[in-house]
């Protein structure tokens, strides 16, 4: 809690990587953190019980030497993230070379968005805002909630303030996406 967390470089997580048990990251400021493997410039977490409220998260990136990876802000991973909640988060200028340059949600987790500004990030494949991956069978469960999803930057798959794969779950509700690239919110 209340934390700066800049300019780190590292593989999965840059600036911070928590897995298992209770997870609580309030308060703080993740900027400027360069992530070298292939997943989470600036948060990755993974557990059964996770709290990401009221951050800065701003300016990380995913660099992987072969221009593939994803969440550059967040990633949410795993099935035993059954109860992430992302709230009253800034999340702006993060950037994936590949997918999900702001919030990334993998692997069967689940998750809430609530009252997040997730704006001015960039996949450069696609879902510039949220992107949650469904593929193989293992789907992702998100709910978006009184969020704003704008001014996005994403690629050919289209999609670039939220893209949900084909075996995941999305409910959106009382939510704006605006001014997403190439006019693709969804």
């Amino acid at each position: 809690s209340d934390n700066i967390v800049q300019n780190n470089h590292s593989g999965l997580g840059a600036g911070i990587c928590a897995g298992g048990g209770t997870i609580v990251v309030t308060g703080n400021t993740i900027q400027g953190n360069t992530c070298h493997f292939d997943h989470g410039g600036g948060l990755a977490v993974s557990g059964p019980d996770a709290v990401i409220s009221h951050n800065q998260i701003l300016n990380n990136a995913v660099a992987h030497p072969d221009d593939y990876g994803w969440g550059g802000g967040v990633i949410v991973f795993g099935t035993g993230s059954t109860n992430a909640m992302l709230s009253y988060n800034v999340i702006s200028g993060n950037t994936a070379p590949s997918i999900g340059g702001g919030v990334f949600i993998d692997d069967g987790a689940e998750a809430t968005l609530d009252h997040e500004l997730i704006y001015g990030n960039t996949g450069v494949e696609g879902g510039g805002g949220i992107y949650v991956d469904g593929i193989e069978q293992t789907g992702s469960n998100v709910t978006v909630k009184h969020c704003t999803v704008a001014d996005n930057t994403g690629g050919s798959r289209g999609g670039n303030g939220l893209t949900a794969e084909r075996y995941s779950q999305v409910t959106v509700t009382n939510s704006i996406f605006w001014g997403n690239s190439d006019g693709e919110d969804f």
